[in-house]
């Protein structure tokens, strides 16, 4: 099997070429070779497939008739929120939601986890993807680093992981079209992230380095996938990606975690996140 090995300082970016061969119907059934690879995720060893496909882009989606139809009963837009979302024990949250800007943070109604809740990030019901508002990141950002802060004695031995999500609008797996994320505080950070931490702490061993800084170096001096910096935070395309479309990936140098992060931290983190969402609405 064709195999490139790439080694930047103590990373091992490998790749396995794939060959099939077919009688191509677009070309006269001549006989064509297709290129394929699998890579190798060079911290934790998984792999990923990288294929060739004829969607270039995907077509437009007319989301207006749900947007409208949830509109009318939307529980997070202000109107309805403060008499229908759920308010933490005062043995959790002192007043039992938290707020910053036009975030509102609430307990989900159907939590994942002990200690687990809802930022809405905006008064508006919809947003368009590429007209994002830096605030709105800024906002729901900054209110979950906060919210762990003050909730994280609530967790089994006094230490867990805050887990942050958003799926932006319903094709995403987002149950409500208004836009709000998902803040969790678990002691099971679930097996990615615990694969993922893993490795790292072996290989900070084995190098005496951080993993994320040597990834930054190599990324930079390659160039391929180093999509910039936005002040202290670093963004790059996977070598090892999860999904089919292209991933995005923010690394936050010297962060180990959400709690970490300061006020300049987010506001970067914000302006590079607008600009993502911009440019994966222009591939539709």
């Amino acid at each position: 099997i064709p195999t490139s090995v790439v080694r930047t300082m103590t990373l091992e970016f490998r790749t396995e070429k794939k060959r099939a061969q077919l009688h191509d119907p677009r070309a006269g059934f001549e006989l064509t070779e297709v290129e394929s690879e699998i890579r190798h995720d060079p911290l934790t060893g998984t792999t990923a497939r990288i294929c060739h496909f004829s969607l270039k882009k995907l077509p437009p989606v007319d989301l207006t008739p749900m947007i409208e139809q949830s509109r009318g009963v939307c529980p997070f837009c202000p109107e309805r929120i403060e008499a229908v979302t759920p308010r933490y024990p005062e043995s959790v949250l002192a007043g039992g939601r938290m707020r910053c800007g036009d975030a509102l943070l609430v307990p989900n109604l159907f939590p994942y986890d002990d200690v687990s809740a809802v930022a809405v990030l905006t008064k508006e019901h919809f947003l368009a993807m590429d007209a994002f508002p830096e605030k709105a990141v800024r906002d729901g950002v900054t209110l979950s680093r906060d919210f762990f802060v003050a909730t994280g004695s609530q967790v089994a031995g006094g230490e867990g992981y805050g887990m942050l999500s958003w799926n932006y609008m319903p094709p995403s797996g987002g149950s409500q079209v208004h836009p709000h994320m998902q803040v969790v505080l678990t002691t099971n950070p679930g097996n990615a992230v615990r694969r993922e931490l893993a490795a790292e702490a072996v290989y900070r061993e084995r190098t005496g380095r951080r993993y994320a800084d040597d990834l930054i170096e190599a990324e930079q001096k390659r160039g391929e996938r180093w999509l910039g910096s936005v002040g202290n935070v670093a963004w790059l395309v996977p070598f090892v990606p999860s999904g089919l479309l292209g991933d995005a990936q923010a690394i936050f140098p010297g962060r180990a975690s959400v709690t970490d992060l300061t006020d300049a931290d987010i506001a970067d983190f914000a302006r590079g996140l607008v600009r993502i969402l911009r440019g994966f609405t222009g591939r539709g």
